[in-house]
């Protein structure tokens, strides 16, 4: 190195050396900057071949990840997929198969407007709305359409053979729509043939045919489903989800054998595709009890359609000394059972009507028992309260559960004053137990059962011996018509629930014993119900989205709901059997635990299935029956007019049955408004929860000041916001009428003429509990 000092003397070597020594200070300068310029260069390689290599050994964790997961997890499939797409333009993003589907069961839980906040915020994840439609593979629900090939598709992907039926009604909203895609018209009364209705049966091509039907057919202001619920053997461990088998707008106005005739229709198209279908079940309304005992052939005076004919229709051997009190013949096409909770919310109506006097030997049943232990008792002690006893509420089933529980009947026991009012809630908690709770075994169902038919048959031969009906002049109108039920008893619909019920029940028995039916049948007994069609409702009135208060449906809603319904189950039927990035849904705690149970046991103890074991329980419960009479102090009239003996009180049981034999003009009957079932009680849910239909408009004063559906007095020249316009392309002629207006040809959409026909705006209670309480009388 060379100091300021030696740099700024003047140098004392000759020219020739001082210009050697300079060119080598430059070459040494020029090498020290190659120098550092090839230190920089091979520190600058380093450190990316270094980033290089990390960024690679990421890239691969990450595939490693991914392939080492995305077979099995879900979450690596949405993880992968945002990296994917956030690579990708938002016009080409790509998704797998399991994000189509969790997605599509988002947009059909959450509604529309949720899953548009998810998707806008997690932008590379979820696709768009009418990507997810696009992607369901369904065949939509039509009106009246019985979706059997569907249906067959559905059962054989989980193996089942056997399946019952449900159907019930609801109310709607009376609304006629126009469906585009059918070109057809929905919201009127489906028509009838031989009892099954008719798809696609209002087209109209010019607007007075629509004009005509508005004026010739009556809007549907109930909706008909028929559901099907599988029946699956014992070693599947999965509760199987019932289906919507039809859909279809009605009145409510039929006859019991176009109800049995639509039956048959049912069990023979399933019959041809090797499904046999078990029964039917509803919720005992009497136009569909009707059917059953005329297909049962249970006390019918003219057996007016044969329908044994069949070869495949169930036969039993029944013991000749049982015929003494079952009245079932051994032949049965199909088994019938009627809805448990609605049996029980019959019994509960009854007790708490106010033109009932139940009376039992030296006791009454009386609703003041329940009033006096609310009002003298803790609440922990009965856990009741006066809501509990509304007899407004008619379909409040867990009153049913309150005033029956065990708690209830303990304290109920130690007043002698309430033996009858014990027996009664006692029959009710037998009713809940053999019907309705899933953890009951088969021979204790039967057990319960035939308690309360026995009990019920005592109670109403002491009070025929006791409190005979009177005899009274009905007007020339009436005398075709049944008397009044007694007021001192249940209602003759409840009555032949609990008879029907109790005699299918045991009838299942000698099919299984007698190896006509596999033995898994009974251990979904409590499946035979129409509450797979209140699920249905229940879950249609809640796919409303998070910010709509539409709770009700028109019948075009429903079908659109229902099938958003099907594409749901379809997804947990899938999941539930899938190992490969499984999505897992929710299961309610009650269901979870039941399966958890249900697991952990073999089986319901119903192995040992014989006769003499049957019919040792059968005389078992009628001991009970007859102890339960011997307390209200019916048994000393019983043993005096020899009634008490199970030979004795089922003959007169059998000839009282016999006097209300079922005859051809209620078979006939189209409203089924007869006596015996227009107590107080016992009316039909459907009618009450269609007259609680109403009108937006507050003040109808004058019914004269309807609107004119004729284009004449048309003064306006301008239809904005009407879909009325001059033309139409030819692929879209079909949804619009040809009218002539002003001398001028103009299209008119048919949904737009739906709107101009109906006079009335209707609505319906979005509070279901107020469709089916009942009327206040003064």
């Amino acid at each position: 190195f060379t100091t300021a000092d030696e740099t700024s003397r003047p140098s004392s070597l000759p020219p020739n050396i001082r210009s050697i020594k300079a060119l080598g200070k430059q070459k040494q300068i020029g090498s020290s900057f190659s120098d550092q310029k090839k230190r920089k260069i091979t520190d600058s390689n380093k450190s990316v071949e270094t980033n290089s290599s990390v960024q690679n050994k990421k890239t691969i964790n990450t595939q490693h990840v991914y392939n080492k997961s995305s077979n099995t997890d879900f979450l690596s499939a949405v993880l992968e997929t945002i990296d994917i797409n956030s690579h990708r333009p938002s016009n080409n993003y790509k998704y797998p198969q399991c994000v189509l589907r969790f997605a599509t069961a988002i947009s059909i839980l959450a509604g529309r407007y949720v899953y548009e906040y998810l998707r806008i915020n997690l932008r590379y994840v979820l696709p768009s709305i009418q990507t997810i439609q696009n992607n369901w593979s369904y065949k939509p629900y039509l009106e009246a359409e019985f979706r059997f090939n569907e249906s067959e598709i559905h059962l054989n992907s989980i193996q089942c053979q056997y399946i019952f039926v449900s159907e019930d009604c609801s109310a709607i909203i009376p609304r006629i729509e126009y469906d585009s895609n059918l070109d057809t018209f929905n919201g009127f009364v489906t028509p009838l043939l031989e009892g099954v209705p008719s798809e696609n049966a209002f087209k109209c091509s010019v607007f007075e045919q629509l004009e005509d039907l508005f004026e010739t057919t009556p809007q549907a202001n109930l909706v008909n489903i028929h559901v099907i619920q599988p029946i699956l053997d014992s070693h599947v461990n999965i509760l199987p989800a019932a289906t919507v088998l039809s859909a279809y707008g009605t009145d409510h106005k039929i006859t019991a054998i176009d109800i049995l005739k639509r039956w048959l229709m049912i069990y023979k198209q399933f019959n041809s595709k090797g499904i046999r279908v078990l029964g039917f079940s509803t919720d005992g309304d009497p136009k569909y009890l009707r059917a059953m005992r005329l297909a049962a052939n249970y006390f019918v005076k003219n057996q007016i359609l044969n329908i044994y004919n069949d070869k495949l229709s169930f036969t039993v051997k029944i013991p000749s000394g049982w015929t003494v009190w079952f009245f079932l013949s051994p032949s049965q096409l199909f088994l019938f059972m009627q809805d448990g909770a609605h049996v029980c919310t019959k019994i509960r109506n009854r007790m708490l009507s106010k033109t009932t006097e139940l009376t039992m030997g030296h006791y009454e049943v009386s609703i003041q028992h329940l009033y006096d232990l609310i009002r003298s008792k803790n609440k922990i002690d009965h856990n009741l309260s006066i809501s509990d006893l509304n007899v407004k509420d008619k379909q409040n089933f867990s009153s049913c559960q309150k005033i029956s529980d065990d708690k209830i009947l303990n304290l109920l026991m130690l007043d002698d004053k309430c033996k009858a009012t014990y027996n009664y809630l006692l029959m009710l908690n037998l009713l809940i137990s053999a019907y309705t709770e899933r953890r009951v075994s088969f021979n204790d169902r039967i057990y319960y059962a035939s308690i309360v038919l026995f009990y019920t048959r005592m109670w109403r031969i002491w009070l025929y011996i006791t409190k005979p009906p009177r005899k009274r002049k009905l007007p020339e109108k009436k005398k075709n018509r049944k008397p009044h039920d007694s007021p001192h008893f249940i209602t003759s619909n409840a009555l032949l629930c609990i008879e029907l019920n109790t005699h299918y029940l045991i009838y299942v028995y000698l099919l299984i014993e007698q190896r006509i039916l596999p033995q898994s049948i009974a251990e979904n007994i409590y499946l035979f119900s129409s509450q797979p069609c209140e699920n249905v409702f229940r879950n249609a009135r809640a796919l409303s989205g998070v910010y709509s208060t539409r709770i009700n449906f028109t019948i075009s809603q429903f079908l659109k709901r229902i099938n958003k319904l099907n594409v749901l189950t379809e997804l947990k039927q899938f999941e539930a059997t899938n190992s490969e990035q499984k999505i897992i849904f929710p299961v309610h705690h009650k269901i979870k635990q039941f399966l958890t149970e249900t697991n952990s046991q073999t089986s319901f103890n119903i192995i040992d299935l014989n006769t003499n074991n049957l019919e040792k329980l059968i005389f078992r419960a009628y001991e009970v029956a007859q102890e339960m009479a011997i307390s209200v102090g019916m048994s000393n009239t019983l043993i005096k007019n020899n009634r008490f003996t199970i030979e004795q009180s089922s003959e007169l049981a059998k000839h009282l049955l016999q006097a209300n034999s079922l005859t051809e003009s209620e078979i006939l009957d189209v409203d089924g408004s007869t006596d015996d079932e227009s107590t107080d009680d016992d009316s039909s849910n459907y009618d009450e929860e269609s007259t609680d239909i109403t009108y937006n408009d507050d003040i109808l004063e004058n019914d004269d000041l309807s609107p004119t559906t004729s284009f004449e007095n048309l003064q306006s020249t301008i239809y904005s916001g009407l879909r009325l316009t001059k033309s139409v392309s030819s692929s879209h002629v079909h949804k619009y009428f040809a009218v002539n207006i002003h001398g001028e040809k103009l299209f008119l959409h048919k949904q737009t003429a739906t709107w101009y026909l109906q006079e009335k705006q209707l609505r319906l209670s979005c509070d279901r509990l107020q469709r089916v309480q009942g009327k206040i009388t003064s």
